[in-house]
């Protein structure tokens, strides 16, 4: 199967790049090992209830709710999948 990478919208990727930069300054962490699955989980589920209200900005660092709860989604699929963080190019501990 040919992937179609056309498919994949730059808007996508740069609001999950903010938020994806943003939740690293803010936790000090770039490598998602801060947290676990669980809390990943809690935390997308606690942004799909906020957006199903309604709430589709968070009112915390106005970041849209219910892509930071696909971000997370996407964050605990990496760590299922054992996938390992690089540092450098050179594969480290897994996530």
């Amino acid at each position: 199967m040919n992937l179609r990478y056309d498919l994949i919208r730059p808007e996508w990727l740069e609001i999950m790049a903010e938020i994806l930069t943003f939740g690293a300054d803010k936790h000090k962490a770039d490598d998602f090992s801060n947290k676990t699955q669980e809390e990943y989980f809690r935390s997308a589920m606690g942004h799909i209830v906020a957006d199903r209200k309604g709430i589709f900005i968070d009112n915390d660092d106005s970041m849209p709710t219910i892509v930071k709860a696909a971000v997370n989604l996407l964050i605990i699929y990496t760590k299922r999948c054992g996938v390992e963080k690089t540092i450098n190019g050179n594969p480290q501990e897994k996530i």
